[in-house]
C-alpha cells in the first residue's frame, strides 16, 4: 500500500514543506527535477496540514495535466499554447503583484474597460472620455488600486457593461482595431511577468482572445472599498505618490505646480 503524502518538517528551521517525488516520465515537464519541494510558510502543524492539502492538490493537478499531454503527444511538457493559456489565466485570476495593486479580477475589469474604450475609439464616430491609457498609465493603475478607484476610466464606456463592446462584430471597427487592443494586453502581461514581449510564448494573442470570449459579461457591480491597511504603500514618499497620480491623471501644468507649491517643507522628501 502506498503511503499517503504528509507535510515534511525541516529539521533545522521547523518550517513545513510539501515534498513529493516526481514520476520519472513526467520530469521533463518539471525542468528535469526528481523532487518537488515547496515551503508551506508555517511552523504550525495544524496550519501546515491544511496548506499541504491545498498545495498537494495543485501538484496532483499538474501531474494529471502532464500525464494527459504525455498520452496525447508523447511529451509531458506543455506546448507554447499551454504556457500562453497559463500566463493569461494567472494574470486574470492571480493575486496582486505588489501590496496596493489590483488583483486578477480587477485586472480583468481594467483590461475590459480599456479594450472597450480603445475599440469604441476605433468606430467611425466613437470618441470616449477619458481617452485610452498609455501602456505606462495602464501599468500604474494596475499597481495602485486606490488610483484606479478614483480614475474616471474605471467607469463603463458609454454605459455599456465592461466587455460588451469587445464582443461586437469586427465590422464595427477598423480592420486592425482588435489586434491593436490585444497587443496592449500582451504588453501588460509581459510587464507583469518582468519579461519582454518577445519572451512570451507564441499564441499569447489567441490565448487572451479565448479567455476574454469565454468569461461572461456582467453588468458592473458597485466596487467595495478595500480595507486601508491592505492598500498602504509606506515605502513611498509623498512626491512619489504624486508622480504616480500625475502619470495617470495627467493634470494641467498649473494644477501640478499648485500641488508641488502646497507641499509642506519636509513632507515631500
Amino acid at each position: 500500500m502506498a503511503l499517503m503524502a504528509t507535510p515534511w518538517k525541516h529539521p533545522s528551521t521547523g518550517v513545513y514543506y510539501l515534498r513529493r517525488q516526481i514520476p520519472e516520465k513526467l520530469r521533463p515537464a518539471f525542468d528535469g527535477k526528481a523532487l518537488w519541494k515547496v515551503s508551506l510558510g508555517t511552523k504550525n502543524g495544524s496550519e501546515a496540514t491544511v496548506l499541504f492539502l491545498q498545495a498537494n492538490a495543485a501538484l496532483e493537478q499538474r501531474f494529471e495535466e502532464a500525464r494527459a499531454r504525455l498520452k496525447a503527444t508523447g511529451s509531458p511538457c506543455p506546448s507554447a499554447r499551454d504556457r500562453a493559456d497559463e500566463l493569461v489565466a494567472a494574470y486574470f485570476q492571480g493575486p496582486e503583484l505588489k501590496a496596493g495593486g489590483l488583483d486578477g479580477i480587477e485586472r480583468l475589469l481594467l483590461a475590459r474597460l480599456e479594450l472597450d474604450r480603445g475599440l469604441w475609439n476605433a468606430t467611425p464616430t466613437g470618441c470616449s472620455f477619458p481617452s485610452s491609457l498609455s501602456d505606462q498609465q495602464w501599468w500604474a493603475l494596475a499597481n495602485n488600486a486606490a488610483l484606479f478607484r478614483d480614475h474616471p476610466g474605471s467607469k463603463s464606456v458609454q454605459g455599456h457593461p465592461p466587455g460588451t463592446i469587445w464582443r461586437w462584430g469586427n465590422e464595427n471597427f477598423r480592420s486592425d482595431a482588435r489586434a491593436e487592443q490585444i497587443g496592449r494586453v500582451v504588453d501588460q502581461i509581459a510587464r507583469h511577468n518582468d519579461v519582454s514581449v518577445a519572451e512570451l510564448p507564441s499564441g499569447i494573442d489567441a490565448a487572451i482572445t479565448a479567455y476574454l470570449d469565454a468569461v461572461p459579461v456582467e453588468a458592473p457591480k458597485a466596487r467595495k472599498r478595500r480595507p486601508t491597511s491592505g492598500r498602504l504603500r509606506p515605502d513611498l514618499h509623498l512626491m512619489e505618490l504624486f508622480a504616480d497620480w500625475q502619470a495617470v491623471m495627467q493634470p494641467s501644468l498649473q494644477s501640478a505646480h499648485e500641488y508641488e507649491g502646497s507641499c509642506p517643507t519636509g513632507w515631500c522628501s
